[in-house]
């Protein structure tokens, strides 16, 4: 009896918390530049397109790759956010097995920043604390080494630099080579997709040779940079006490969240990883007091969010249907924004947008995820300016949707090169459109 109630108030608690995380996303991840371009790098393999040949994506693919299943069920960003709230579940899972009751500890810092937001990272976070447990229970090198396959196959970077790590603190060499052997079958398929769909050259210059141009997009917040001195502090001591120990090495091989972009939002990651690591290692429990004060400032912390930070989005802000975007939460302004540019940029097949828009207006007018969906410096592999001037010298009797939708990483030399050799044609919304022989 006891146990059919614990087993009832588990699925209970993963029904709330899921209708939680969804409810987040549905109100809270519209207009999230992020967000729709990880979308859309799913829905442009839901629609057969091949990743690196024919769109612009710098990251290895598992992520897009495991969110496009669902939407062969419907193509659409409400299924999209529904796989990412079950995601996070298996993440509160996995947690809630490797520290019950301390998972109390991880739960702010997970909902009060952007880290649970559909992102290759978060995945990348998931099979980091997966790879963890695996280490503390001692389970198969094999199996170690598959999952760490699967790191690099969501994001290379931290994949490799994990991988490296995890190999040194092995200081054994039969682990090290179980590791390497678990680690290989998986990219061997990688590789033998790449080569069958004609990709590994565009795959290595987006993915590996475009760093050089990607490093351009570096950034320092000093903030972000102070909050990582702790962990530095712990890393010498623990490495000090106690060097074999398997979690010190998976802290450094974290610190690739933060290379090369030292922001708040990617230093949420490591320091995740860091308060799971001293909780693992360290004697922090709760009791009544703790448990009272955690869920009435977690209540406080929800509250202001929704009522204080985001007001205005409560007041005036409505669901909106959009093809392939159901359900989408914007102001009346934005719908009317949104429905008149759409009317205008699907008028044409050779209509090119080239702004933070551009992947939210293709996918919503049912045009190709290309090299145009994406205007980040560093997304189109080395000397991509130059390529992507070279790609336009080739376009003839073409129109290129410009607008002021830029952030730091923006492209603005390509939109300046649009303007150098097309002609203006007029304005639509804010978008300036130009057309070129």
């Amino acid at each position: 009896m006891k146990e059919a109630k614990k087993n009832i108030l588990n699925i209970s608690k993963y029904i709330i918390l899921f209708i939680i995380f969804f409810s987040f996303f549905l109100f809270f991840s519209t207009g999230d530049a992020d967000v729709i371009w990880n979308y859309g790098f799913s829905h442009a393999i839901r629609i057969g397109e091949i990743p690196y040949k024919d769109f612009n994506m710098i990251i290895t693919p598992l992520y897009p790759a495991i969110m496009s299943i669902g939407l062969f069920i419907k193509n659409s960003w409400f299924v999209f956010l529904i796989e990412q709230s079950i995601l996070l579940l298996a993440f509160i899972f996995l947690l809630d097995k490797l520290l019950e009751k301390k998972i109390y500890f991880l739960l702010l810092i997970m909902l009060s920043s952007y880290m649970i937001y559909p992102s290759y990272n978060f995945l990348c976070l998931l099979f980091i604390v997966l790879l963890i447990y695996l280490e503390k229970n001692n389970k198969s090198d094999y199996l170690i080494g598959f999952i760490l396959s699967l790191l690099f196959l969501t994001k290379q970077s931290i994949g490799i630099f994990l991988l490296i790590m995890v190999l040194i603190s092995s200081f054994d060499f039969d682990k090290i080579k179980k590791r390497i052997i678990g680690f290989i079958p998986m990219n061997i398929i990688f590789i033998s997709y790449l080569l069958i769909t004609n990709s590994f050259n565009s795959f290595i210059d987006l993915c590996f040779l475009g760093l050089f141009d990607f490093s351009g997009n570096s950034s320092f917040n000093i903030i972000a940079s102070l909050l990582v001195i702790p962990v530095f502090i712990y890393l010498i001591y623990r490495i000090k006490n106690n060097y074999k120990d398997i979690t010190n090495y998976y802290l450094i091989g974290s610190f690739s969240f933060i290379i090369p972009i030292c922001d708040l939002h990617h230093v949420s990651y490591l320091l995740f990883i860091f308060i799971l690591i001293l909780l693992i290692n360290h004697n922090i429990t709760y009791n009544l007091l703790f448990k009272v004060i955690f869920y009435l400032v977690f209540i406080f912390s929800i509250c202001f969010n929704i009522f204080v930070l985001h007001k205005e989005r409560l007041r005036n802000y409505k669901f909106y249907n959009y093809n392939h975007f159901d359900h989408y939460y914007v102001d009346e302004y934005a719908n009317e924004y949104i429905t008149k540019v759409i009317k205008d940029y699907e008028m044409r097949d050779n209509n090119y947008m080239f702004s933070c828009d551009s992947m939210f207006f293709n996918i919503i007018t049912d045009k190709r995820i290309d090299y145009f969906s994406i205007n980040n410096y560093g997304n189109y592999g080395y000397n991509g300016i130059n390529k992507m001037k070279k790609r336009i010298d080739n376009m003839h009797d073409v129109y290129f949707y410009l607008n002021d939708c830029t952030n730091r990483q923006s492209a603005t030399e390509i939109n300046e090169y649009i303007i150098d050799n097309s002609q203006f044609k007029y304005e639509i919304m804010g978008n300036k459109v130009y057309y070129k022989e």
